[in-house]
Formats: C-alpha cells, structure tokens, sequence
C-alpha cells in the first residue's frame, strides 16, 4: 500500500485524527483543577472538613433483629415503634401526627447497644453513620466545635434518611464539663432541634452507659423521644444468644453431648451476663481443644467441662455496673432512671 494509495491516506488519516483526541484528553487532565479539600454541607458556607470526614464512618450493616440479636424483645419493640415502623408505614403515621423519633439508648457495656442501632439501619434499609467521637475531642481538631453542624450537614447533603449513631454520647452531652464540651453540646442540641422531620434527615440514636452525666435538657422530649433501657438478657435470652453463637459449630459436628441440655444448663449458670459476657464465654471454650487440635493433628469436639473450666474464673461485668448506677441515680436526683434500671437490676433469675 502506497503512499498515493486511497487507502493509505484514509488510515493515516484516521491515525492522525486519533491522536488529536488522544492528545486533548491528556491535556484536559492536565487543567482539571484539583479536587476541593473539603465536602460541602448544606447550611450556607458551612464545609465538611477532611479531618472531621476521615472520622464519619458510613456502614451498611447486615444485622438482622431475629437472626442476629437474642433476646431484648422490649427494647426491639420499642425501637421499631419509633422508628422502623414509621419507615414502613409512613401514611399510617402521618395520620396519627407521629413522626420519627430520635431514641437514646442506655444501660451496661455489652448488652447489645450498637447491634440494635445497626439492626434499625438494616431494616430500614438506611445508611449507618458513626462518628468516633472520641478522636474528634481528644486529637484537638481545630474546628472541633464546628463538629456538630459539618457532621448533620454531612448527613443531609449525601443521604436522604439516614441513621445516625451517637456511641457514647456522655462525652458530647455532659452536665458539667471543660468549657469547649460545653460548646460542643449546645451545638449538638441546636442541630436537633433543628430536623425537619416531614424531609430527608437523619434519626439520631444516642448509646450511653452512664446517661445519668448526660445534661437533661439533651434528653428531653423533642432531642431524645425515647430512652430506652437495654438490660442484661434473662435466662431465655441467654438461652437465645448462646444458641445463635454456638449454632454454627453445631452444624459443623463440633458440639459434644446433648446440645438442647448444655443451653439449659449454661443459661442457668450465667446471670447477670451481658451478652458480650456471653460471645466471651463461648470463645474462650473453644480454646482449649482448638490447642489440643493443634498439637495432636485432628480436632475434638467442645464438650461441657470446657465450658465449666472457663465458667470458674469468669464473672459478669454487669453488676458494678448496675451497682454504680444505683448510687449515681440517687446522687443526681434522677428517679425516672433509677426506677428504670431497677426494674431490671440482676436477680439471679
């Protein structure tokens, strides 16, 4: 093919014409301007910063009520009243004047706080924001106490309904405290009280252990709708998670001897545990024949005294808790609390 050849002259010039585009894409990423450092939020001028958004987890957690949480059924109940069902069903509720509801949750380490916020989430089939508090108050991020107003402005600039989980809230909502936490809070109440509920927003589920530090005016009627007192799981609800923690190695033959009993018996012997207390249990059972598998080369399966050479060193963690929260309660006059916590504290049964 020649150079005077028809032919030739059409490849070349397509060859020609494909670097021209070529050569003007390159040089169109070469102008783009940078990319901007900051996320913006929706109110006026106001930024997300890199800082506070590299601390915003956005999650979409597969944690179901039934499949994943054993017991609580109070509490599950409650928190989809407030909220679940007015996703569900929001004609219903709109009839009736009930919107959605902000809902607190309290009560002692490991009974299931954020796994019952995840679940609500899932089920709503909204996005899981976690903001690590932590971080933001102790790393002295400059802007810190912009925090309140970037982290709602975060939420309704990029998600229409989403749920937002405030873990240890004690730390933003203190009664009294450094004069920059102080500043923080009355941010944090202003961003409340300012949800449209009748628009895209965020529900804001609070966790504490301790809401008895929690100003009061952060847990009125209109910030916090609901609280919601989560307990340690009683004996059908210890049943219940010691089952959904051991299913699995029963399916795999790993259990030994009558599975329904050693439930029973196991339930009985743990009051007072929390379910974390519970997940330790089973973990730390199946450390020693996974040692033995270890050394002799095939596995064994887990057999009751396992769990008996663990129960005689391991306690619940519930009940200083529940110990503290008594004196607190009287110590800051906050009887609807005391009343509360009372009604669950550990009885042994």
């Amino acid at each position: 093919m020649g150079r005077r050849d028809p032919s030739y002259r059409i490849m070349n010039h397509l060859m020609n014409f494909a670097l021209d585009i070529a050569e003007k894409k390159i040089e169109q990423k070469l102008q783009k301007p940078a990319e901007q450092k900051y996320l913006p939020a929706v109110r006026g001028q106001e930024v997300v910063s890199n800082d506070i958004a590299n601390l915003i987890k956005v999650d979409r957690p597969d944690v179901y009520f039934d499949r994943d949480i054993g017991g609580l059924r109070e509490a599950k109940e409650e928190l989809k009243r407030a909220v679940v069902y007015p996703r569900i069903r929001p004609d219903l509720y709109s009839l009736y004047e009930k919107p959605l509801g902000n809902v607190l949750l309290y009560g002692p380490p490991g009974c299931g706080k954020t796994l019952l916020a995840k679940a609500v989430a899932n089920e709503c089939r909204w996005p899981f924001i976690n903001p690590t508090l932590g971080d933001i108050i102790k790393n002295k991020i400059g802007d810190r106490e912009k925090f309140p107003s970037q982290l709602f402005g975060y939420c309704r600039s990029f998600y229409e309904n989403s749920i937002l989980f405030i873990d240890e809230l004690e730390q933003i909502g203190l009664r009294n405290g450094p004069p920059y936490t102080q500043r923080i809070k009355n941010e944090f109440q202003v961003q409340m009280d300012g949800i449209d509920s009748k628009k895209g927003r965020p529900v804001v589920i609070g966790a504490s252990n301790k809401p008895w530090i929690i100003d009061s005016a952060m847990r009125r009627p209109g910030r916090f709708d609901k609280l919601i007192f989560v307990p340690p799981p009683n004996i059908y609800e210890r049943r219940d998670i010691l089952r959904i923690g051991l299913n699995k190695l029963l399916y795999k033959g790993m259990i030994e001897g009558d599975y329904e009993l050693l439930l029973s018996e196991l339930a009985d012997r743990t009051a007072d545990f929390s379910g974390a207390d519970l997940v330790s249990l089973i973990d730390s059972a199946k450390d020693k024949p996974l040692s033995e598998a270890v050394r002799n080369g095939f596995p064994r399966r887990i057999k009751k005294e396992d769990f008996d050479e663990v129960l005689q060193n391991k306690k619940s963690s519930t009940n200083s808790w529940f110990s503290e929260a008594a004196r607190a309660c009287k110590r800051y006059d906050e009887n609807d609390l005391l009343d509360e916590i009372m009604r669950f504290y550990p009885n042994g049964n």
